[in-house]
């Protein structure tokens, strides 16, 4: 449809910049201006499952006017298609801008600026009554210069806020309740969900990683993070206020969770996103490696879009991909999950101190390392630690990352220091 007159001569289709199952965006001209402006244009054919674009126009006539969220002008249909004429951006989605410049990486100031949009984008959206249902870093659109974001998307947002509808969205950003990780089919709260998935977009940010596939009892990484809620700062170097913030994002049903309100302020309150040299310096090598391979490559700046993610919003298998979630699986960024079936003997470590000075404990860590049929249980601990599960994100590298456990008043040893106050070991099962 290049080159194309639509819209009784009030648009012309120039070039596709996205294409989908069941149509494509157009780059298009405005004819009716003296200095004819860009606009994006979805071509969607009448033979798909128009519902999904129907529930995304009815959302977008709710939530129009607002700095933060993309504006629909108008829709028009003829015989074989219907039109959505969208704000364009030429800057492309934020996946794009995180993917390939690493746009964030070790820039405070922009993290907080450009996320505290977000949030009032879609405050915004849930004050109208509209609850989006799929943020993701794709569904974020960003300006060339990266100074302003827009929220879009809306073929799967929802006016209901208690919602039956479980796992709709892309599933690295469902939360919990959405994945109906309970089994009791009760509503899930379409607000927490929402808050959810921007903890982990808050992550992308951060790091250029995922920290679980899914929020399931099946993703042994998600169930590390449930047993210890130290594990973003074992396998990510963030820092403690960035961790603070995300504890309260993606919170369990039964806690207190946080408004976006109250996340504003702690989001304006932040100082720093990252460790400090200090604090990497003296962590596992993991980490080291975790933020030298997220630095910037580039200028503060985007080149114009030459493609755009379409119709994602419900065909998760394209969203995945696109998102770059099996390509770096395979490039070891994206966590194995351990298996968590079936459990494995465990070699149980007393909180004893040792009074012979001949036993090498970094020798008897490594050991009890290489047993790949063994975890280590902390007897003075709350928390069972998979040594795997807490190990680095990058796949094969486990055995070089060291645990944090946590005792019962909260404080915190590395593996190494732990092993240090071992006197006896023993396996069970």
């Amino acid at each position: 449809m290049t080159c194309v007159v639509v819209d009784e001569g009030r648009l012309q289709l120039l070039d596709c910049i996205g294409r989908g199952s069941f149509g494509a965006v157009y780059r298009a001209r405005n004819l009716t201006q003296a200095f004819p402006s860009l606009l994006a244009v979805k071509v969607v054919s009448k033979n798909c499952k128009l519902q999904y674009y129907w529930r995304e126009m009815s959302a977008l006539r709710r939530v129009q006017r607002h700095p933060n969220v993309i504006t629909m002008h108008r829709w028009f249909e003829d015989a074989n298609f219907i039109y959505i004429v969208l704000d364009y951006c030429a800057g492309g989605d934020m996946w794009r801008a995180i993917r390939d410049i690493k746009l964030f990486a070790g820039n405070n100031e922009l993290v907080t600026a450009i996320f505290l949009q977000i949030i009032d984008g879609l405050d915004w959206c849930h004050h109208r009554g509209v609850y989006h249902r799929d943020l993701k870093p794709n569904n974020i659109l960003i300006s060339p210069d990266c100074t302003r974001v827009w929220v879009s998307d809306f073929g799967l947002a929802s006016g209901t806020r208690q919602s039956y509808n479980f796992g709709v969205g892309t599933s690295n950003y469902r939360g919990p309740s959405c994945n109906n990780i309970s089994g009791e089919s009760v509503p899930f709260d379409a607000i927490r969900n929402d808050i959810w998935s921007l903890g982990i977009i808050l992550i992308n940010m951060l790091t250029g990683r995922m920290p679980w596939t899914a929020a399931s009892k099946e993703d042994g990484w998600y169930m590390a993070f449930v047993r210890d809620r130290g594990f973003l700062r074992y396998t990510l170097p963030i820092s403690e206020e960035a961790d603070y913030i995300l504890q309260h994002m993606l919170a369990d049903e039964s806690e207190n969770g946080i408004s976006l309100g109250e996340l504003r302020n702690l989001v304006k309150g932040v100082e720093r996103w990252w460790m400090s040299d200090a604090e990497v310096a003296a962590g596992a090598p993991h980490l080291k490696r975790a933020l030298s391979q997220y630095r910037r490559e580039g200028p503060l700046s985007l080149p114009a879009v030459d493609s755009w993610d379409f119709d994602s919003s419900f065909d998760d298998s394209f969203a995945c991909d696109h998102m770059g979630v099996v390509d770096e699986r395979e490039k070891g960024l994206i966590p194995t999950p351990p298996a968590s079936e079936p459990t494995p003997p465990a070699v149980r470590v007393l909180p004893v101190r040792s009074k012979d000075p001949h036993i090498d404990d970094e020798e008897q860590v490594a050991t009890v390392q290489e047993v790949p049929s063994r975890r280590i249980i902390d007897q003075s601990s709350t928390v069972t630690s998979t040594v795997e599960a807490l190990g680095e994100l990058s796949a094969g590298t486990h055995g070089e990352a060291e645990v944090g456990l946590r005792g019962k008043r909260g404080t915190r040893w590395s593996l190494r220091q732990h092993v240090r106050r071992i006197f006896t070991a023993w396996t069970r099962g």
